[in-house]
């Protein structure tokens, strides 16, 4: 039975633990952040060059020079014994060293070893001693810090140590041979800055690979590769390993190339196979899922919205399953049931008569040999009897505590596997759910950018029409003035001109001609031509700075609306581009919750069966 409380509990747990996680990588950051300027402005200011860090009285070889070292003073590889052993030197040195030599190294060894009262010198220290003594002595050869890893058993096959200068048989290379890495010189590993340039890197790699634990180690399954495959390259939640080298993926279950779906190697998966088998559980066609029917009929609904038959498994109503094939199934499965546990009981039963009959045979025995031996045999057989019931009842007890561990096993990774099955229907319902969310997002978001676009248009057209309407009313207005200033400037004109007539008609004389009075006239007239003219004029202008200003006024009003238009579909973008953002984010850590309830429920299931491990299933025997 999975307790909701376990559930509940797995959920708070894997988001608390996320969110520890990401405040320590924020701390991690920005501790980063502080300490890198500081060891920038210590840079500039420090200009000198670091010097290579050595033990104390261990100068750094060059792979160039020719060190006059003899052939005990060489830093050891590879040995049998001890751990240790020396560099074979060049095919013309000497094989063996010569007496002066033999004399020459009991002085060094006189010298390297410690004195009473004084500290102790490490190995190392005295090969740092013995080069620079070395250095100053007449025997010498030419070898070169390459050799520390090259060992060329054909030119020589023994050496001797630096501490005792005994001889012992060479080995190979030490990076050919993880028993034999790192390389060491009388038990103390030789110093990284003393390898070659050209054999760091595939020393790296090769502490790189045995410092990972043999169960742990994944190599590229492509075999012109085989390549060991980073932790840092491997996804344990999908049990893939992507090669950094050829880009090949392996999968981690069964160590071969990667493939699709689940790998039929996997041990928690033959374990729910098993299950689902003797359960008679059926699989979802569309996700693969396992469906276990409990009541109801045989139309199944599973999580992924799939609709199937549970006898047959194929897509709803396109089969010719009936409810009496269901009933079938159903009475198979209870009868594989009742056989399976009629058969536990037979075991049972034969297992009690067996132990019944033995334990009539021996107390038959018991009764004849008490009744015709003597009371020494009796009691020696009294004696033999209960050690062979102790023993009896001390291999039963065992036996009972392995079968209870199995038992318990079992159910544990039964109720582990029905653990993970809820957590990723919930898990998918979750999705679901998000996406659901979104997606309304998504569309009132888009609705509301669409309404406001359609309220700013018809409040723009409003203001259009009514700036509109006001230069038509002004206009009208406008020349309904001109039309009144003109009726009475020609009122005006009309009144003078007849004034101006009679005037010059009541002066006229005998001797002023019909001719002169029409040029008076025409000369007024014109005056009164101009004047019109004049004001014609000023009416045309006032008409078109009225127009200008109305065009005006409408280029800043379509001007203002295209850049609330523009603000609006700003704000809208914006909007939307966070909503991904945020549905993205959510995604992910919905995603990071389930990978961590699923490591949870890994840790919580080994840490269950390791209890039943160690205490053997006496917690629930006793």
């Amino acid at each position: 039975m999975i307790l909701r409380g376990e559930i509940r509990g797995l959920l708070q747990t894997s988001i608390e633990r996320i969110k520890a996680r990401h405040a320590e990588e924020e701390e991690r950051r920005a501790a980063a952040a502080r300490l890198k300027k500081p060891l920038a402005r210590a840079n500039r200011v420090s200009m000198k060059p670091r010097r290579l860090s050595t033990i104390d009285g261990l100068r750094p070889l060059d792979p160039t020079e020719n060190s006059r070292l003899s052939v005990g003073s060489q830093v050891s590889v590879a040995s049998t014994d001890s751990g240790y052993s020396s560099i074979p030197v060049d095919t013309n040195f000497p094989s063996k060293p010569s007496k002066s030599e033999k004399r020459l190294f009991a002085g060094l060894a006189a010298f390297v070893k410690p004195k009473k009262g004084n500290k102790s010198i490490s190995p190392l220290e005295r090969l740092g001693e013995m080069s620079n003594v070395l250095a100053l002595s007449d025997t010498s050869a030419a070898f070169s810090t390459a050799r520390l890893f090259e060992a060329d058993s054909t030119a020589i096959t023994t050496g001797e140590c630096v501490s005792c200068f005994d001889d012992f048989p060479m080995k190979g290379n030490t990076l050919q041979s993880e028993t034999q890495f790192p390389p060491k010189c009388c038990l103390n590993p030789v110093p990284y800055p003393l390898i070659p340039a050209k054999l760091q890197k595939p020393y790296r790699a090769r502490q790189l690979e045995w410092s990972t634990p043999a169960s742990s180690r994944v190599y590229c399954s492509h075999s012109p590769c085989n390549s060991l495959i980073p932790s840092i390259h491997i996804t344990p939640s999908h049990q893939l390993a992507a090669c950094p080298t050829c880009h090949k993926k392996t999968c981690t279950a069964c160590l071969g190339a990667a493939h699709q779906g689940e790998c039929p190697e996997d041990p928690a998966l033959r374990q729910t196979e098993n299950l689902a088998e003797m359960q008679r559980w059926k699989r979802c066609y569309a996700c693969h899922a396992f469906v276990d029917h409990n009541r109801g009929c045989r139309h199944m609904t599973c999580r992924c919205t799939a609709q199937f038959c549970y006898i047959c498994t194929a897509r709803w109503r396109t089969c010719s399953c009936t409810d009496a094939d269901l009933a079938t199934l159903q009475e198979q499965v209870t009868r594989r049931q009742n056989e399976t546990e009629m058969g536990r009981r037979a075991v049972a039963e034969e297992a009690a008569r067996l132990q019944r009959l033995r334990e009539e045979e021996a107390e038959n025995v018991r009764m004849v040999a008490e009744f015709i031996r003597p009371d020494e045999e009796v009691r020696r057989v009294e004696e033999e009897r209960e050690r062979a019931a102790t023993e009896e009842r001390r291999l039963r007890r065992e036996e009972e505590i392995r079968v209870q561990k199995q038992v318990l096993l079992s159910s544990i990774a039964t109720r582990y596997i029905g653990l993970r099955m809820e957590f990723e229907g919930l898990h998918l319902y979750q999705r679901s759910l998000l996406a659901s969310r979104q997606e309304y997002a998504t569309t009132t978001l888009s609705q509301s950018l669409a309404d406001k676009l359609e309220n700013l248009m018809i409040s723009h057209a409003g203001a259009l029409d009514a700036l509109s309407t006001t230069f038509r009313r002004d206009l009208e207005a406008l020349e309904s003035v001109f039309e009144q200033e003109q009726n009475e400037h020609l009122h005006t004109a009309h009144q003078t001109e007849l004034k101006y007539l009679s005037a010059l008609r009541a002066r006229a004389d005998s001797s002023t001609s019909i001719a002169q009075i029409n040029a008076s006239v025409k000369e007024l007239r014109n005056k009164h031509a101009k004047d019109y003219q004049v004001w014609d004029q000023d009416r045309v202008h006032k008409i078109e700075d009225l127009r200008r200003a109305h065009a005006s006024q409408a280029e800043f009003l379509e001007w203002k609306q295209r850049s609330e238009v523009k603000e609006v579909r700003g704000r809208g973008e914006i909007e939307r581009v966070e909503g991904v953002k945020r549905g993205k984010a959510e995604r992910e850590w919905m995603d990071a919750v389930s990978v961590e309830r699923g490591e949870i429920l890994g840790e919580m299931e080994r840490r269950e069966a390791e209890a039943v491990e160690v205490d053997g299933g006496l917690r629930w025997i006793d």
